[in-house]
């Protein structure tokens, strides 16, 4: 399956794997955002929800970037 930039997916189950695969140039930098939301309303409830700009997870570590 491949995704444009900006757009988004409903996962199937609680538990997966993401694997991003890419070839980029040295004198650019990939960028992942992953984000948890809540159950009941679907919004993330802030920052320990979100995985941006260098973090590599969530304070509770359900989501965590691998390198």
């Amino acid at each position: 399956m491949q995704l444009i930039a900006g757009a988004n997916l409903a996962l199937p189950s609680s538990e997966f794997t993401i694997k991003i695969k890419t070839s980029v140039p040295q004198h650019l930098s990939l960028d992942v955002t992953a984000y948890i939301l809540h159950a009941e309303t679907l919004k993330v409830r802030g920052d320990a929800d979100m995985i941006f700009y260098g973090q590599k997870n969530t304070v509770n570590r359900s989501v965590e970037l691998i390198e």
